[in-house]
């Protein structure tokens, strides 16, 4: 039966070559990821999510700034060109999105290098004020790049997201395609849903809730370009 990190990448939606490399490369993240997720709650997450990143994109154009993290005021639930359309009762949208841009370490999956951009990461939190919270974070390959290399990054970011999660479902949404991940916590239950745009961006959406909650708000995520 083949592994989470091997299950996730054979269902892709591009023509994905699974080499050992690249398997070993997701298990290498899983626990870093984890130890995000964990922290996720936290008003400092962010930072922690952003750790060693220190290139900031300046939209449009993908022009990159130096030596800062942008953080630009935001109160319409609108991340990167994509719409959330749907939350769960009570859960509201935080005041700023966090915008940065990562690279790829060698032939890696964890998007965290600075010395070599090839994606703009943009995320916001959601909460009620309370217990529950949840992380819409895009990914999107940097425009600069190539057609192929674009595709590589998009296989790349969606291993990253996903991490060593178990896909427990899939279906389409107005954004592309969906895949829904468990990843069962010694104290509390992660959902997460990843999203495979037509443009090759990646959403990721994390939260502590159910999974009919995580499900609705997938359905509700849709482009607004």
């Amino acid at each position: 039966m083949p592994s989470p990190e091997e299950d996730l990448l054979v269902g892709a939606a591009w023509d994905i070559p699974l080499t050992d490399d690249l398997v070993d490369s997701v298990r290498q993240g899983v626990k870093r990821r984890r130890a995000v997720r964990g922290l996720m709650a936290g008003a400092m997450v962010m930072f922690v999510v952003f750790a060693g990143l220190i290139l900031a994109v300046d939209r449009p154009g993908d022009r990159v700034a130096t030596s800062r993290i942008s953080m630009a005021p935001d109160v319409s639930p609108l991340i990167d060109g994509f719409s959330v359309g749907q939350l769960p009762p009570g859960v509201r949208p935080g005041r700023q999105t966090i915008s940065s841009v990562c690279g790829f370490v060698a032939a890696g999956t964890d998007c965290v290098d600075q010395a070599d951009p090839a994606a703009i990461i943009s995320a916001r939190r959601f909460d009620d004020g309370g217990a529950n919270w949840l992380w819409v974070t895009v990914c999107r390959p940097l425009a600069t790049k190539s057609a192929a290399e674009r595709t590589d990054i998009t296989r790349r970011l969606i291993a990253w997201q996903a991490g060593g999660a178990r896909r427990i479902d899939e279906f389409g949404v107005p954004a592309g395609r969906a895949r829904i991940l468990r990843e069962d916590g010694s104290e509390v239950t992660i959902y997460t849903a990843v999203i495979t745009a037509k443009d090759g961006a990646v959403v990721a959406i994390t939260t502590n809730s159910t999974v009919d909650q995580i499900t609705r708000v997938a359905q509700g995520v849709s482009t607004t370009r």
